[in-house]
């Protein structure tokens, strides 16, 4: 079974500001005094966790899947997709992580195509490059 986490970056006001952390997401919603704040809460073991005030526009969720060096994908990350054998893309290409919610399954687009390939039927290989948050020039290389 895949794990469920998410990782999303700190805000600017908190102690951690700019960072990334990983954990379970707490949404923000009509009852809290700052909206624009989200919670990630990560287990440290026993009875300790620590809370992190995160801006919720930034909510990335793991996909389950791991690049060809054993790095964590994330929805927003943007990967080099090689080995795809998919008629029409060539040996190599960039493309970035995103949710189908019609298929229900995370996919990657090519950053030169608005076509989406759903990621659990490729035999390719992966390699995380960047994120569409801190690397958006990444988007713009296509």
């Amino acid at each position: 079974m895949r794990e469920i986490k998410f990782r999303v970056k700190c805000v600017p006001d908190s102690k951690y500001a700019g960072e990334w952390v990983t954990g379970g997401y707490v949404a923000p919603n009509a009852d809290c005094k700052k909206r624009d704040e989200g919670l990630i809460v990560e287990y440290l073991g026993g009875n300790t966790t620590i809370t992190y005030h995160v801006d919720p526009a930034t909510v990335c969720q793991y996909t389950g899947l791991k690049d060809k060096n054993d790095k964590e994908i994330y929805e927003g990350d943007i990967v080099v997709v090689t080995n795809l054998m998919v008629e029409g893309f060539g040996e190599q290409m960039l493309a970035s992580i995103v949710y189908d919610e019609e298929l229900a399954c995370f996919d990657f687009k090519a950053l030169d195509r608005q076509r989406c390939i759903c990621t659990s039927v490729l035999d390719a290989e992966l390699e995380v490059i960047g994120n569409i948050f801190d690397n958006p020039e990444l988007l713009e290389k296509e």
